[in-house]
């Protein structure tokens, strides 16, 4: 009597039906039984047998599927479930020996920046590997144990692109050789803005840099000669201190990595200096507040350095009345009797501090709701 007539469920390896390894995980899933049966014949000869610890959940069993003579041959698993003497029905697999590995750049990136390399590497069933820049120096070249990343490869000092071969030893028996094309970027592409407002206009003496570049190093000044300007690691972004002098300014911006440099990039800022900063803390930008209620707005203000002191602060509701003066100036509150509208009404606060001749405003934006209906 047959104890499970469905046969075993087997997923072999990732389950596309191929392998790069001889050596797998088997997930064998039974309804019933108590042992299993796996052989690469047919007839179940020199079988493996494996006890079944949980029948209706998978269990996974290292397998080797042996030897290969090379790409693309075809190999057999049979599986069975068995208590006894009743077997199930017998489950038969097929799956293909395919060790094809193609190495690349880590991060499989379209350009590179330095010379020296790491080698990404599908490393299912290498046992060793090498590599070298030309197929002659290939066959000369030292293996190594097979491994994820190959370091510290070294292209030559040439631009043009740089085709790196590589040989791989397979655990099934057989070598296989691809080879990759690493191009060295010529820094055509490379960007660089600034981040500003869209007036271009800021009081910040340190602006942001915004960078786009295969590249190893940057470097920025306000001069195209970057005179005493240190190069500088590259990175997306980094700040720039402006020199201190009001006006319209141009920053030059360069990069360079292994290879070459870029042409000198540029991009233009109108730098003012403010005589104060004046900021609301309560409400914040966005907020809801209830009409019919009174509300103590509060800020902040301070000088700027050499400009002495903030005279006053003044806050202006929106209502068409104009400035108000507020009760101090570094810490300052202003009370608001908000209107009553019928509807939701949009509303612009704004506060203004004065140092000696000069000022400077912050803008607000809240809604108005209309206050609850008793």
């Amino acid at each position: 009597a047959v104890i499970a007539v469905t046969p075993p469920l087997v997923i072999a390896g990732n389950g596309t039906g191929f392998s790069a390894s001889r050596y797998l995980d088997l997930t064998i899933t039974v309804s019933s039984g108590e042992s299993l049966l796996i052989s690469a014949a047919a007839d179940f000869s020199d079988p493996l047998e494996v006890a079944v610890t949980d029948p209706g959940s998978p269990q996974t069993v290292a397998w080797d599927l042996g030897p290969a003579a090379e790409n693309l041959e075809n190999k057999e698993l049979y599986v069975l479930a068995f208590t006894g003497s009743a077997l199930s029905d017998t489950a038969e697999i097929e799956l293909t020996a395919r060790f094809q590995p193609a190495f690349t750049a880590v991060g499989k990136p379209s350009t590179v920046a330095t010379r020296t390399i790491d080698l990404e590497i599908p490393v299912t069933g290498v046992v060793a590997m090498r590599f070298a820049s030309s197929e002659d120096d290939l066959a000369t070249a030292e293996w190594v144990p097979g491994a994820a990343v190959f370091s510290d490869y070294q292209l030559s000092d040439s631009l043009n692109p740089q085709d790196i071969f590589g040989e791989f030893e397979g655990d099934f028996g057989f070598n296989h050789s691809s080879h990759y094309t690493a191009k060295p970027d010529a820094l055509t592409d490379a960007t660089f803005e600034l981040d500003l407002p869209e007036t271009g206009v800021t009081d910040d003496a340190t602006v942001t840099c915004l960078c786009s570049a295969t590249a190893t190093e940057m470097r920025f000044a306000e001069t195209p000669t970057f005179i005493g300007v240190p190069w500088q690691n590259y990175a997306d972004s980094a700040p720039f201190t402006l020199t201190p002098e009001e006006g319209a300014k141009t920053v030059y911006a360069q990069f360079r990595n292994d290879w070459t440099e870029s042409a000198i990039l540029t991009d233009e800022v109108i730098y003012v200096t403010q005589p104060a900063d004046v900021a609301f803390t309560t409400p914040a930008e966005g907020d809801e507040v209830t009409g019919g209620t009174t509300l103590q707005l509060r800020g902040t203000s301070t000088a700027q350095a050499g400009t002495g002191v903030v005279d006053a602060v003044k806050v202006d509701t929106g209502d068409g009345s104009g400035f108000h003066l507020a009760a101090g100036t570094e810490e300052w509150t202003y009370w608001w009797d908000i209107p009553d509208h019928e509807a939701t009404t949009p509303t612009v606060l704004r506060a203004r501090a004065y140092a000696n001749e000069d000022s400077v405003t912050a803008v607000l934006n809240v809604t108005v709701i209309p206050a609850p209906v008793r």
